[in-house]
Order: C-alpha cells, then structure tokens, then sequence
C-alpha cells in the first residue's frame, strides 16, 4: 500500500516532468555524441557516475531529460532543493540534495543507495555555476562515491550556450582511468583524481587547462647542494 501511494504522490510530478522533457526537446534539440559504439553500449547498461560542467541553471534538468539513461538520480544543492517552489518537485522527482557547507553524509548514502541498486548519478563538481569558457576547481567530494563503490565515472561536455531551437550539443567520453584506491591520504588522492576528470573535461570543451592544485613546495637543498663557504684567507 505504501508502494502505491508513493506513486501517485508521485505521478503528478512526473508528467509534469515528462511534458517539460518533450518542450526541452523542441526548445532545445539535443545532439549527443558519443566517441564510439562500445562507449554507447556500456553508458546506456552499466550503473555510473556522470560528471559535468555546469553553466547554467538549464543543465539540472535537460541532461537528465536527454540522456535517456534509466534511473538517473541528479545531485542538487540543498539551497535549491529546499526553495519552497521548488521541494516538493525536486523529492518527488529523482534528484538527491548535496549540502556544500556542512559535513553530513547523508548525500553520500543516498548516491551509494541508488548506485547500488542499479541506477546512476549526475554530479556537476564545481558545486556552482561557472563561466562557459572556464572550468571552476573540482570539489573532491566528488569522487568520494566512485572511490566507494567502484563505477565506472564517465565525463559529459556540456558544449556552448542554450540557443532557442538551435541544437545543443552534448558530448560523453569514455570512462577515466582513475586510482582512487592507491595507497596514501584519502583526501589527497580525491583531489588529485578530481583533477584528472576536470582536465578531460577542459580537453573536451576545448578550453585551456591550469591546475587547480597548489603548487607543491620547494624541496630542501640537498648535502650536495648546500654552497661551500669559502677559504678565509690567513694572516701572514
């Protein structure tokens, strides 16, 4: 009974969804391009982490919408997810709220839930909108789900701006090659594989890359390199 009562406090939101992803395709006629058949094939079947980057409040919604990828659940800030216009379309929808200011966890079970049962993830790492010839610096956290379960994380180019009737490009790449499961601190080993996604990522806009990552400090002077001080002459 609670089964059938959750869909139809659900079944509202979701023709409205369905109606809103059939407007967006009109508005916004998606182009998708993968770089192979194989990469399509596995995309499609396998339960995965999507990351891209995030230009405008529109993303949040048309990639879900065009992807066509089942259970995709969509990370959303929790100051957008508790708007009052906005909550009982987002929890009854398949987004999942990420609070940036806090320590909870509870962001990183739901995601874990949702992989584990078969479905994917959408995550735009840069926590916040950013210009389109730009890429922000990569929360870390991002990766934290990827590092737990073991998915695959494939990168999504969201390419040029939302033109009416004009297609909008959207390109996935094949799967990183990550190690989040090396040897060393935690922390660092995300931040430092967070850094390869967003230099894919900036590869595939066709924007010019820098690190994000503090440069790393000077190594001491060697004994070999430590200068020799010079004889002082003695008095005759």
């Amino acid at each position: 009974m609670k089964a059938i009562g959750r869909f139809f406090r659900r079944l509202p939101a979701r023709i409205i969804f369905s109606i809103w992803s059939l407007w967006n395709h009109i508005l916004y006629p998606p182009r998708i391009r993968f770089p192979d058949r194989e990469t399509k094939k596995a995309f499609r079947r396998t339960p995965c982490i999507l990351i891209a980057n995030h230009t405008e409040h529109t993303d949040g919604y048309f990639l879900p919408q065009m992807l066509k990828k089942r259970h995709l659940y969509t990370y959303v800030t929790r100051k957008w997810y508790d708007k009052k216009n906005l909550k009982w379309l987002f929890s009854n929808l398949p987004y999942l709220p990420i609070d940036l200011t806090s320590l909870d966890t509870e962001w990183l079970a739901r995601g874990e839930e949702v992989l584990k049962a078969g479905g994917s993830i959408l995550i735009f790492p840069e926590g916040k909108l950013v210009r389109e010839d730009m890429l922000g610096a990569f929360h870390p956290g991002a990766l934290m789900l990827a590092r737990k379960t073991g998915v695959p994380v494939y990168p999504v180019a969201l390419v040029g701006k939302y033109r009416k009737f004009r297609r909008k490009t959207v390109l996935v790449g094949r799967p990183l090659e990550l190690d989040l499961r090396r040897r060393g601190r935690p922390g660092q080993i995300l931040r430092e594989e967070a850094e390869k996604c967003r230099e894919v990522l900036s590869g595939m806009l066709g924007l010019p890359y820098e690190s994000a990552l503090p440069a790393p400090a000077p190594a001491p002077n060697s004994p070999s390199e430590v200068p020799t001080p010079e004889p002082v002459p003695l008095p005759n």
